[in-house]
């Protein structure tokens, strides 16, 4: 991970990640979960791949930049590229993916393993000192991972608030 801060009135920063979560082989049902554990749930590769993987089997690649255009106001943008790690068939697939818990079946396609492309744009708003406010939304185009019936391009909208005491 690299960031650059262009030290201008505005804050602006630029940002490169590359991120491995090592995948679980899954041999059979009664051996140790070997996959990546997250500790930290903010640090996931996006917003709509959050959604629908879990936090381990897979590479990504993040560039981002966000500026400040006045004192209490931030807005970002982020592309990530994201693939998973390991073969993504059969219970190496199953642990990576969220989806069969929340969403059904999600059809993907063997020996594939491009998730995809994700836009992510986010505005953060400083309404005092110890409140913020923010709106985050991101797109999934989906890779060559999901099958046809699959392949529609994913979004979420978030909204939160954070207060500091």
């Amino acid at each position: 991970m690299g960031e650059y801060r262009l030290l201008d009135d505005k804050n602006t920063k630029l940002g490169m990640n590359y991120t491995y979560l090592s995948g679980d082989n899954a041999e059979g049902p009664e051996s140790a979960f070997n996959g990546w554990d997250p500790l930290f749930e903010d640090q996931s590769p996006g917003e709509v791949i959050n959604i629908l993987f879990n936090n381990t089997n897979m590479q990504y690649w993040k560039a981002s930049v966000s500026t400040m255009p006045r004192e209490d106001v931030t807005v970002g943008v982020d592309y990530i590229y994201a693939r998973l790690a390991q073969d993504g068939t059969g219970a190496a697939l199953a642990s990576t993916l969220t989806s069969a818990a929340n969403f059904g079946n999600i059809a993907t396609v063997a020996g594939e393993k491009e998730i995809g492309h994700e836009i992510d744009l986010c505005g953060i708003y400083d309404y005092t000192e110890d409140v913020q406010l923010k709106l985050t939304g991101g797109w999934l185009i989906p890779g060559n991972l999901f099958a046809d019936a699959n392949d529609n391009v994913g979004y979420s909208i978030r909204g939160g608030v954070s207060v500091g005491f």
